[in-house]
């Protein structure tokens, strides 16, 4: 795989120290880890999300691969409901990404990305 222009500019631009893995192509987060021999645990997945009541307003959920999201809990956490946003929504923010997996970023979404640890 390679990385996007715009998360490497914005990686770049931060100082963020990433490795780039060789993996061949996957549909989903945990595949890519799995592919690419890393610990589902240690590879971050972001999920868009469309605000309920907002129309076209986004929050990232980063968290990791081995996961998954519980839209109520979401929710609860950030004051909002929210339901799963569209792959036609994720292209037109990440214009040079494939639709899925996409990077966790906020520059795309204009917000910080949510995460849990739990």
């Amino acid at each position: 795989m390679t990385i996007a222009h715009t998360l490497k500019s914005c990686l770049d631009q931060e100082h963020v120290p990433y490795e780039l893995i060789a993996h061949r192509h996957t549909a989903t987060s945990l595949r890519s880890a799995e592919t690419a021999h890393i610990d589902a645990d240690d590879l971050a997945k972001a999920v868009l999300l469309e605000d309920d009541l907002e129309h076209s307003h986004y929050v990232m959920a980063v968290l990791p691969a081995s996961y998954r999201l519980v839209l109520p809990e979401v929710a609860l956490r950030i004051g909002r409901q929210v339901h799963l946003a569209t792959e036609e929504d994720a292209a037109g923010l990440f214009e040079d990404c494939e639709p899925a997996p996409f990077p966790p970023s906020d520059r795309p979404t204009g917000s910080k990305p949510w995460s849990t640890t739990a």
